[in-house]
């Protein structure tokens, strides 16, 4: 994320510490350089129940399997009694119960109509009030400065905005103006100013998008474009998108809540324009450009459409290191020639998910490259069954020590003067040392004055250390990590399942691409690290059983408060358990 200078939160009148958490949480949510701990939540109460009731109506169809039920059921369970707007609703109390139903019994018909009709009543109840109770949650909690209210409502608030129809950069960009324009304003009228921007109302746009290459024979109307030559826009904002050479404007009328949103479905819209123009013209060489155009009454906005891939990348050059464990993995005697093409089969597709048009294409590309390094033996039922077997285990295991090199990277980002003895091992990204410093009482003190000016800084800190100092929270925090990655990679089956088979385009597909990608690039990792670094592997699902063995063995080691596990060390690097010597 971008920290933000004193001065400009104090010329909008953010000035005390909720207010300075809720402008610094806003920015983070949507920036798209985010660590993809602090991005915007896929769920809150509202999109979970709409994916229930989906899911639901395709097991009705006999798309779905019943388990789906159950998982998706037990994630609505967890996110619904932990929401603030419905604790105190009459009708919760009965949809935990159906919720709890669902998980426990393998359902009958007469149980899931039973369900369907509660998960209606509250869906409705929720889209006629969700929005505002959302919005005055978040003001009275900002007032109190309770920062865990504020956390919860204004996650819940940006994935509701998301699920509505919002597009990522439309959040921040609206937010990010507002601080940088030259009014004086207090915060109630900056807050109101925020909201009123982003409110879910649909709009009508008109979105001009420039097709290059071979379009001869496109002219008037077709699949609800009209194509012309020439745009008549005299403005010097859109000088650079007005070309000198040869293109056709491709003009659509589109209704979205946010400029930005036009763009992305008039983008999607020109995928299903450009499926036909190839099928019928197959030697055709056209191409649409990334910037689209955007008019509503009164404003124009430029968009770039292309499909980025959001999240923090740690823009380190390994391409040396990956090059050496790479050559070391191709001449291994041990490895199995399948591994090998399993694992050049995962780097290729990665390759390919950054060459795609479309966010729905790279997702794809990386649900196969997915595949490809976790394809099972004959035995396995499916291909989920593997997925869901090895991956959670094996991404959470870590949890702790990505959260902690996350909060790291977060102090180093910040600019605040750290305390001497967290200054180096903030340099040196060392992160045993760092929980050994965050876990003494006197050194972690000096840290959270220092960081105490900046409200979200300092919140996240002292959560941390929460879990840092107790072995039970410890495991409940790798539990629900993992919890969450299984719940995740069976909603980016169905998204799979989506597009492979109803050629769905998802215009929320974005977030979920964005963490399937992180997904697929710390599985290689590992799997390049532990293969090159140790000659014992014959195939890549021995790596999964090396990390689901030690998983089982820390996890038990937590519970029984074994004072070995909570070693830095070994939190840092819980795979000292069983491989001493390994070193991340």
């Amino acid at each position: 994320m971008k920290y933000i200078g004193k001065w400009k939160l104090h010329k909008n009148g953010v000035v005390n510490q909720g207010q300075q958490y809720f402008v610094c949480r806003w920015l983070e949510l949507f920036h798209c350089f985010t660590i993809d701990a602090f991005r915007y939540r896929a769920m809150n109460s509202y999109s979970i129940i709409n994916e229930l009731l989906t899911v639901i109506a395709g097991i009705e169809k006999g798309v779905w399997h019943e388990m789906n039920v159950k998982l998706v059921c037990k994630e609505a369970l967890d996110i619904i009694k932990n929401d603030l707007v419905l604790k105190n609703s009459s009708y919760i109390a009965g949809i935990l119960r159906a919720l709890q139903d669902g998980i426990n019994h393998k359902a009958k018909i007469e149980e899931r109509m039973r369900l369907k009709i509660a998960l209606l009543g509250i869906h409705t109840d929720l889209k006629r009030r969700y929005w505002q109770a959302l919005k005055d949650g978040l003001k009275s909690s900002i007032n109190y400065n309770d920062f865990d209210q504020i956390e919860w409502f204004i996650s819940a608030l940006a994935t509701y905005l998301i699920d509505v129809g919002h597009e990522r950069e439309f959040m921040y960009q609206s937010c990010d103006d507002i601080l940088n324009d030259s009014q004086q304003r207090d915060f109630p009228c900056f807050y109101e100013q925020l909201l009123q921007k982003i409110e879910p109302i649909d709009i009508d746009y008109t979105t001009i998008m420039k097709l290059n290459g071979d379009y001869a024979g496109l002219n008037g109307f077709f699949l609800e474009y009209e194509f012309q030559n020439t745009i008549d826009i005299d403005n010097p904002q859109v000088n650079s998108f007005i070309s000198k050479e040869p293109v056709l404007y491709a003009i659509k009328h589109i209704k979205a809540v946010d400029p930005n949103a036009a763009a992305v479905i008039a983008q999607t819209k020109m995928a299903n324009l450009l499926d036909v123009l190839y099928y019928s013209h197959p030697k055709a060489k056209i191409s649409s450009d990334p910037i689209c155009l955007v008019k509503d009454n009164e404003k124009l906005f430029l968009c770039n459409v292309s499909a980025n891939l959001v999240g923090y990348d740690p823009n380190q050059n390994w391409l040396n290191k990956a090059n050496n464990q790479l050559t070391k993995i191709l001449r291994s005697s041990v490895l199995s020639d399948e591994s090998k093409d399993k694992l050049l089969g995962t780097l290729r597709y990665f390759r390919l998910s950054y060459a795609c048009g479309n966010t729905d294409q790279q997702f794809l590309n990386l649900w196969i490259a997915l595949e490809h390094m976790t394809k099972g033996s004959e035995n396995q039922r499916s291909m989920i069954d593997s997925i869901a077997n090895f991956i959670p285990k094996t991404l959470s295991l870590n949890y702790i020590n990505r959260i902690s090199r996350d909060t790291i990277e977060n102090l180093f980002r910040s600019g605040i003067n750290v305390p001497e003895p967290f200054r180096k091992v903030i340099e040196t990204r060392n992160i045993a040392e760092f929980i050994s410093l965050m876990k003494e009482e006197k050194t972690y003190q000096e840290m959270a004055i220092s960081a105490s000016n900046n409200s979200l800084l300092f919140h996240r800190l002292e959560k941390l250390r929460n879990i840092l100092l107790s072995s039970n929270n410890i495991k409940i925090a790798i539990e629900k990590n993992c919890e969450d990655i299984s719940h995740h990679l069976a909603r980016m089956y169905r998204f799979r399942n989506y597009i492979v088979h109803y050629a769905a385009r998802d215009l929320k597909i974005m977030g979920i691409t964005a963490n399937l990608h992180t997904y697929v690039r710390t599985l290689l990792n590992i799997l390049l690290y532990e293969i090159s670094n140790y000659e014992c592997f014959q195939d890549l699902h021995g790596v999964y059983m090396k990390y689901q063995l030690v998983f089982d063995q820390y996890m038990e080691g937590l519970d029984k408060n074994d004072p070995k596990v909570l070693e830095p060390t070994m939190i840092a690097n819980p795979l000292l358990l069983l491989w001493p010597g390994d070193k991340y």
